[in-house]
């Protein structure tokens, strides 16, 4: 006998139809669940959370921390503190520099006041920060790096000519300078001629006059 496929195919659908049947059909040959029973009903689980009672004994400096951190920031992390100020500078010292004088030779350099100070400074000296580079005429160099600050010796204000007294009258006695009191004739002449070839040389120099 022969067992084909059509035979094969046919034995599997009398199995599948009996395994059917012992699912839909009990052993008293009813349909099984046929009818809808309503299950039974369970009483809801619910559970209230206890919540212990806290009493908060912190003062205000306890939330500043959480007051700084932002809400919103991704990092919840206080803002960066702000950038410490930029030093102050510091004084400039050729800024109220006066030079009085200038001199030459093996030690050529500058007197100046500087801070209220009078100063003989050399070439290659330091002023502060600045370096006296170099003199041509009355122009005076300094230099600080690359940078370069030039500054000129001004000439000196004369004082206005002072004009003599007239001439004393026939028999009264000659009138004498004020300081030379008690003095000789001719040594008032020699001092008043010392003071002017002084004051012509400082004069000659760009420094100023002097009265005695």
């Amino acid at each position: 006998m022969r067992f084909g496929p059509i035979r094969a195919l046919l034995l599997l659908i009398l199995l599948l139809s009996g395994g059917l049947a012992w699912i839909w059909v009990d052993q008293a040959g009813q349909l099984r669940n046929v009818t809808w029973t309503p299950p039974r009903a369970l009483p809801p689980e619910i559970k209230i959370p206890t919540v212990e009672a806290t009493t908060s004994t912190g003062s205000a400096s306890d939330f500043s921390s959480i007051l700084a951190r932002p809400v919103f920031a991704p990092d919840r992390r206080p803002p960066p503190p702000p950038a410490p100020p930029a030093p102050t500078p510091p004084p400039d010292p050729l800024a109220n520099i006066q030079i009085q004088g200038i001199f030459s030779g093996a030690n050529a350099g500058i007197l100046a006041r500087v801070e209220g100070k009078v100063r003989r400074i050399k070439v290659n000296e330091a002023v502060g920060s600045w370096t006296l580079k170099s003199i041509d005429g009355r122009d005076v160099t300094f230099g600080q790096g690359e940078e370069t600050r030039k500054l000129r010796l001004d000439y000196a204000r004369l004082a206005p000519p002072v004009t003599q007294a007239a001439a004393p009258a026939a028999g009264s006695p000659p009138t004498q300078a004020p300081g030379y009191v008690g003095v000789p004739q001719n040594v008032q002449d020699e001092a008043r001629d010392r003071l002017r070839r002084r004051n012509e040389a400082r004069a000659a120099r760009g420094l100023p006059l002097v009265t005695e």
